[in-house]
Protein backbone atom coordinates (compact mmCIF):
# COMPACT_ATOMS: atom_id res chain seq x y z
CA UNK A 1 0.00 0.00 0.00
CA UNK A 2 1.40 3.38 -0.96
CA UNK A 3 0.98 6.41 1.28
CA UNK A 4 0.65 9.91 -0.06
CA UNK A 5 2.67 12.66 1.54
CA UNK A 6 0.16 14.65 3.55
CA UNK A 7 0.93 17.81 5.45
CA UNK A 8 -1.74 16.76 7.95
CA UNK A 9 0.51 13.90 9.01
CA UNK A 10 3.47 16.19 9.76
CA UNK A 11 2.38 16.82 13.36
CA UNK A 12 2.00 13.11 14.04
CA UNK A 13 5.40 12.43 12.50
CA UNK A 14 7.06 15.06 14.64
CA UNK A 15 5.36 13.70 17.77
CA UNK A 16 6.85 10.31 16.93
CA UNK A 17 10.37 11.73 16.55
CA UNK A 18 10.42 14.23 19.44
CA UNK A 19 11.03 11.70 22.25
CA UNK A 20 14.10 10.39 20.40
CA UNK A 21 15.34 13.95 19.85
CA UNK A 22 14.80 14.81 23.52
CA UNK A 23 16.76 11.72 24.53
CA UNK A 24 19.54 12.57 22.07
CA UNK A 25 20.05 16.14 23.30
CA UNK A 26 20.40 14.89 26.88
CA UNK A 27 23.83 13.57 25.73
CA UNK A 28 23.72 10.69 28.20
CA UNK A 29 25.26 7.31 27.61
CA UNK A 30 27.96 6.37 25.14
CA UNK A 31 28.52 8.38 21.98
CA UNK A 32 27.81 5.83 19.27
CA UNK A 33 28.26 8.02 16.18
CA UNK A 34 31.85 6.89 15.61
CA UNK A 35 30.95 3.18 15.75
CA UNK A 36 30.01 3.11 12.07
CA UNK A 37 29.95 -0.68 11.86
CA UNK A 38 27.02 -0.80 14.26
CA UNK A 39 24.66 1.51 12.39
CA UNK A 40 25.89 2.48 8.92
CA UNK A 41 24.97 -0.87 7.27
CA UNK A 42 21.32 -0.12 8.12
CA UNK A 43 21.48 2.98 5.91
CA UNK A 44 24.03 1.93 3.30
CA UNK A 45 21.53 0.31 0.97
CA UNK A 46 20.18 0.91 -2.48
CA UNK A 47 17.04 3.01 -2.46
CA UNK A 48 13.89 1.04 -3.25
CA UNK A 49 12.20 1.47 -6.63
CA UNK A 50 8.95 2.35 -4.87
CA UNK A 51 8.34 4.12 -1.61
CA UNK A 52 7.81 2.16 1.57
CA UNK A 53 5.72 4.74 3.36
CA UNK A 54 6.26 6.99 6.32
CA UNK A 55 6.36 4.33 9.04
CA UNK A 56 9.69 2.67 8.13
CA UNK A 57 11.26 6.03 7.27
CA UNK A 58 10.30 7.50 10.64
CA UNK A 59 11.54 4.36 12.38
CA UNK A 60 14.93 4.67 10.62
CA UNK A 61 15.17 8.34 11.58
CA UNK A 62 14.27 7.58 15.19
CA UNK A 63 16.24 4.37 15.71
CA UNK A 64 19.29 4.91 13.51
CA UNK A 65 19.88 8.50 12.42
CA UNK A 66 18.91 10.34 15.60
CA UNK A 67 20.26 7.71 18.00
CA UNK A 68 23.69 7.70 16.33
CA UNK A 69 23.86 11.40 15.48
CA UNK A 70 26.89 13.60 15.96
CA UNK A 71 26.91 15.34 19.31
CA UNK A 72 28.06 18.69 17.98
CA UNK A 73 25.52 20.42 20.23
CA UNK A 74 27.08 18.93 23.37
CA UNK A 75 28.55 21.59 25.69
CA UNK A 76 31.98 19.95 25.45
CA UNK A 77 32.02 19.88 21.65
CA UNK A 78 33.37 23.42 21.30
CA UNK A 79 36.59 22.27 23.02
CA UNK A 80 37.22 19.99 20.05
CA UNK A 81 36.73 22.87 17.62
Amino acid sequence: MQERALIDELSASLRELLPALDEFVAYEGPDTAADLESWLPHLDRTLPATGRGATPVLAALRDIVIRHGLRNGHPGFSGWV
